[in-house]
Protein backbone atom coordinates (compact mmCIF):
# COMPACT_ATOMS: atom_id res chain seq x y z
CA UNK A 1 0.00 0.00 0.00
CA UNK A 2 1.08 3.48 -0.80
CA UNK A 3 1.04 6.05 1.73
CA UNK A 4 0.16 9.36 1.18
CA UNK A 5 2.68 11.33 3.23
CA UNK A 6 0.68 14.84 2.29
CA UNK A 7 -2.14 13.11 4.57
CA UNK A 8 -0.07 12.22 8.01
CA UNK A 9 -0.88 14.71 10.48
CA UNK A 10 2.35 14.88 12.40
CA UNK A 11 1.48 17.81 14.76
CA UNK A 12 1.40 14.55 17.53
CA UNK A 13 5.41 14.11 16.75
CA UNK A 14 7.03 17.21 16.29
CA UNK A 15 9.36 18.16 19.11
CA UNK A 16 7.46 21.41 20.52
CA UNK A 17 8.48 21.84 24.50
CA UNK A 18 5.12 22.41 26.97
CA UNK A 19 5.09 26.26 28.07
CA UNK A 20 6.05 24.81 31.85
CA UNK A 21 9.71 23.22 30.42
CA UNK A 22 10.04 26.44 28.19
CA UNK A 23 10.37 28.74 31.36
CA UNK A 24 12.02 26.05 32.98
CA UNK A 25 14.60 26.22 30.33
CA UNK A 26 14.58 29.99 30.35
CA UNK A 27 15.21 30.47 34.09
CA UNK A 28 18.21 27.81 33.85
CA UNK A 29 20.01 30.17 31.01
CA UNK A 30 19.76 33.09 32.96
CA UNK A 31 23.00 34.54 34.54
CA UNK A 32 23.63 34.08 38.69
CA UNK A 33 23.12 36.58 40.52
CA UNK A 34 25.00 37.75 43.30
CA UNK A 35 23.84 40.29 46.79
CA UNK A 36 26.34 42.39 47.43
CA UNK A 37 27.04 42.89 51.40
CA UNK A 38 28.15 45.63 53.19
CA UNK A 39 31.14 43.31 55.13
CA UNK A 40 32.46 46.72 56.65
CA UNK A 41 30.98 46.74 59.97
CA UNK A 42 32.08 43.41 60.56
CA UNK A 43 35.51 43.91 59.67
CA UNK A 44 38.13 45.65 61.70
CA UNK A 45 41.27 46.36 60.61
CA UNK A 46 43.93 46.99 63.33
CA UNK A 47 46.15 49.46 63.27
CA UNK A 48 49.71 48.71 64.37
CA UNK A 49 50.62 52.23 65.62
CA UNK A 50 47.39 52.34 67.69
CA UNK A 51 47.77 49.03 69.13
CA UNK A 52 51.61 49.57 69.95
CA UNK A 53 50.43 52.75 71.98
CA UNK A 54 47.47 51.09 73.84
CA UNK A 55 50.27 48.38 75.11
CA UNK A 56 52.92 51.13 75.92
CA UNK A 57 49.75 52.92 78.13
CA UNK A 58 48.68 49.29 79.97
CA UNK A 59 52.59 48.79 80.88
CA UNK A 60 52.64 52.13 81.80
CA UNK A 61 49.62 51.89 83.99
CA UNK A 62 51.21 49.29 85.82
CA UNK A 63 54.18 50.62 86.21
CA UNK A 64 52.13 53.62 87.99
CA UNK A 65 50.22 51.14 90.25
CA UNK A 66 53.56 49.34 91.34
CA UNK A 67 54.76 52.66 92.37
CA UNK A 68 52.06 53.31 93.90
CA UNK A 69 51.60 50.47 96.04
CA UNK A 70 55.28 49.92 96.72
CA UNK A 71 55.83 53.43 98.00
CA UNK A 72 52.21 52.82 100.12
CA UNK A 73 54.07 50.08 101.50
CA UNK A 74 57.17 51.33 102.21
CA UNK A 75 54.79 54.27 104.28
CA UNK A 76 53.22 51.57 106.19
CA UNK A 77 56.63 50.74 107.15
CA UNK A 78 57.50 54.10 108.40
CA UNK A 79 54.73 54.07 110.04
CA UNK A 80 56.01 50.61 111.93
CA UNK A 81 59.16 52.15 112.86
CA UNK A 82 57.64 54.97 114.67
CA UNK A 83 55.49 52.69 116.13
CA UNK A 84 58.18 50.76 117.46
CA UNK A 85 60.15 53.40 118.67
CA UNK A 86 56.98 55.13 120.60
CA UNK A 87 55.97 51.83 122.20
CA UNK A 88 59.50 51.21 123.50
CA UNK A 89 59.35 54.96 125.01
CA UNK A 90 56.09 54.82 126.56
CA UNK A 91 56.70 51.61 128.01
CA UNK A 92 59.94 53.09 129.35
CA UNK A 93 58.36 55.70 130.95
CA UNK A 94 55.61 53.17 132.44
CA UNK A 95 57.97 50.98 134.38
CA UNK A 96 60.11 53.73 135.48
CA UNK A 97 56.90 55.17 136.95
CA UNK A 98 56.21 52.41 138.76
CA UNK A 99 59.41 51.47 139.63
CA UNK A 100 59.18 54.77 141.90
CA UNK A 101 56.22 54.41 142.98
CA UNK A 102 56.55 50.51 144.09
CA UNK A 103 60.43 50.43 144.61
CA UNK A 104 60.27 46.56 145.91
CA UNK A 105 58.26 45.43 142.66
CA UNK A 106 60.86 43.84 140.31
CA UNK A 107 60.32 44.82 136.80
CA UNK A 108 63.44 43.92 135.00
CA UNK A 109 61.70 41.16 132.74
CA UNK A 110 58.02 42.61 132.47
CA UNK A 111 57.24 42.48 128.45
CA UNK A 112 54.29 43.96 127.20
CA UNK A 113 51.54 42.31 124.19
CA UNK A 114 48.48 42.64 123.01
CA UNK A 115 44.97 40.69 122.77
CA UNK A 116 42.50 41.29 119.65
CA UNK A 117 40.26 43.54 121.46
CA UNK A 118 43.07 45.99 121.80
CA UNK A 119 43.40 45.62 125.84
CA UNK A 120 47.37 45.74 126.85
CA UNK A 121 48.07 43.36 128.76
CA UNK A 122 51.94 42.00 130.83
CA UNK A 123 54.25 39.48 131.13
CA UNK A 124 56.31 38.23 134.27
CA UNK A 125 58.34 35.22 135.53
CA UNK A 126 58.83 37.08 138.59
CA UNK A 127 55.42 39.17 139.21
CA UNK A 128 52.12 37.72 140.44
CA UNK A 129 49.32 37.66 138.61
CA UNK A 130 47.33 39.75 141.51
CA UNK A 131 50.38 42.75 140.81
CA UNK A 132 50.26 41.93 136.67
CA UNK A 133 46.46 42.83 137.02
CA UNK A 134 47.17 45.82 138.98
CA UNK A 135 49.51 47.40 136.47
CA UNK A 136 47.53 46.37 133.88
CA UNK A 137 44.62 48.73 134.87
CA UNK A 138 47.16 51.24 135.09
CA UNK A 139 48.66 50.46 131.42
CA UNK A 140 45.53 50.98 129.88
CA UNK A 141 44.83 54.82 130.40
CA UNK A 142 47.26 54.84 127.60
CA UNK A 143 46.32 55.53 124.46
CA UNK A 144 48.62 56.21 122.43
CA UNK A 145 50.66 53.24 123.85
CA UNK A 146 47.76 50.92 122.98
CA UNK A 147 47.71 52.54 119.21
CA UNK A 148 51.10 52.07 118.82
CA UNK A 149 51.25 48.56 119.64
CA UNK A 150 47.92 47.85 117.05
CA UNK A 151 49.66 49.48 114.51
CA UNK A 152 53.16 47.19 114.91
CA UNK A 153 50.74 44.34 114.68
CA UNK A 154 49.53 45.63 111.54
CA UNK A 155 53.25 46.15 110.38
CA UNK A 156 54.21 42.80 111.21
CA UNK A 157 51.17 41.27 109.00
CA UNK A 158 52.28 43.06 106.20
CA UNK A 159 56.22 42.45 106.34
CA UNK A 160 55.05 38.97 106.45
CA UNK A 161 52.59 39.33 103.70
CA UNK A 162 55.04 41.47 101.07
CA UNK A 163 54.17 40.14 97.26
CA UNK A 164 57.42 37.84 96.94
CA UNK A 165 56.28 36.18 99.66
CA UNK A 166 52.85 34.62 98.57
CA UNK A 167 51.67 34.56 102.25
CA UNK A 168 48.82 36.53 103.26
CA UNK A 169 48.66 37.44 107.26
CA UNK A 170 46.19 39.80 109.48
CA UNK A 171 47.16 41.65 112.63
CA UNK A 172 45.15 38.96 114.32
CA UNK A 173 47.54 36.49 113.04
CA UNK A 174 50.02 37.70 115.81
CA UNK A 175 48.00 39.24 118.83
CA UNK A 176 49.19 37.52 121.93
CA UNK A 177 52.25 36.18 119.98
CA UNK A 178 54.50 39.57 119.51
CA UNK A 179 55.62 41.20 122.67
CA UNK A 180 57.21 44.16 122.22
CA UNK A 181 60.38 43.41 124.64
CA UNK A 182 61.19 40.37 122.56
CA UNK A 183 60.70 41.38 119.42
CA UNK A 184 63.41 44.59 119.85
CA UNK A 185 66.02 42.16 121.67
CA UNK A 186 65.50 39.84 118.39
CA UNK A 187 65.55 42.67 116.11
CA UNK A 188 68.79 44.43 117.85
CA UNK A 189 70.66 41.14 117.96
CA UNK A 190 70.73 40.99 113.76
CA UNK A 191 73.09 43.65 113.93
CA UNK A 192 76.98 42.90 114.80
CA UNK A 193 80.25 44.58 114.43
CA UNK A 194 81.35 42.68 111.19
CA UNK A 195 77.68 42.71 109.28
CA UNK A 196 75.05 45.21 108.04
CA UNK A 197 74.85 48.51 109.76
CA UNK A 198 78.21 47.89 112.08
CA UNK A 199 77.83 51.82 112.26
CA UNK A 200 74.44 51.98 113.37
CA UNK A 201 75.02 51.49 117.06
CA UNK A 202 71.73 52.72 119.37
CA UNK A 203 68.62 50.20 119.18
CA UNK A 204 67.16 53.91 117.63
CA UNK A 205 69.56 53.94 115.06
CA UNK A 206 68.94 50.24 113.70
CA UNK A 207 64.90 50.97 113.99
CA UNK A 208 65.17 53.55 111.76
CA UNK A 209 67.08 51.70 108.68
CA UNK A 210 65.79 51.78 105.62
CA UNK A 211 62.05 51.01 105.31
CA UNK A 212 63.02 47.82 102.49
CA UNK A 213 66.02 46.30 105.14
CA UNK A 214 63.56 46.56 108.42
CA UNK A 215 60.91 44.40 106.85
CA UNK A 216 63.15 41.76 106.33
CA UNK A 217 64.80 42.39 110.04
CA UNK A 218 61.04 42.59 111.22
CA UNK A 219 60.13 39.28 109.50
CA UNK A 220 63.17 37.46 111.32
CA UNK A 221 62.01 39.40 114.75
CA UNK A 222 58.80 37.82 115.15
CA UNK A 223 56.36 35.04 113.74
CA UNK A 224 52.71 34.58 113.49
CA UNK A 225 50.62 31.88 115.72
CA UNK A 226 50.62 28.61 113.87
CA UNK A 227 47.16 27.65 113.16
CA UNK A 228 47.10 23.77 113.66
CA UNK A 229 44.00 21.77 112.89
CA UNK A 230 43.04 18.41 114.04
Amino acid sequence: MKIDTNTVNTSHYSAQPSRSLSIELKEQQKPPTFTQTNTASSVSFVDPIEQHKKMDALAQQSIDDFVISFREYQVEMEKTQDAILSSLNEFEAFKNHHTVENPAMDLTNLDLYQEKDGTLKLSSDILTDKELSTLERDLNKNEELRLSMTMIHKGAALAHSRPDSNNTFSPQDFYGTLRLNDLTQRFNNQFNEEGFGQTLVTLEERINIDPIFFTDYLISSVSPKINVSV
